[in-house]
């Protein structure tokens, strides 16, 4: 993305959040007979903390969902639904830990490059900007 024009300081590396390993392998059981779960807790613990030295490494901005589900250790299975996927507790955890680094990093000075609803029309086929 940096070789692609965006800036070191717009881009957020998020890791990936905890699993419950029972759950998701009751999961992949009953929804795809004879398949064994491949993700487990401790391999994405392995992935987030590459995230997290790629965004160091980087300087990018980092959210550590991860580190946010293992302090809430004693509820974290409350964050999916199927065991690995993001529950709307899970969704809504993730949204409360980026929107502040959007808000700080992100949105100030963005330029919107949509264009304006005068330039819409039914037989508007290209627009110029």
């Amino acid at each position: 993305l940096v070789r692609l024009g965006v800036a070191k300081d717009k881009l957020i590396v998020v890791s990936p959040g905890k699993i419950d390993d029972a759950k998701w392998a009751e999961t992949v059981r009953t929804n795809y007979p004879g398949s064994e779960a491949t993700h487990s807790d401790q391999l994405v613990a392995e992935y987030a903390r590459a995230a997290r030295r790629v965004a160091e490494s980087k300087q990018t901005l980092f959210v550590d969902l991860n580190a946010l589900m293992e302090q809430q250790a004693d509820r974290y299975q409350e964050f999916f639904f199927d065991g690995l996927h993001l529950s709307d507790k899970g969704s809504q955890l993730l949204f409360e830990n980026l929107v502040p680094l959007l808000n700080a990093h992100i949105l100030p000075g963005l330029k919107a490059n949509f264009p304006e609803w005068k330039e819409l029309g039914e037989n508007v086929t290209e627009i110029n900007q």
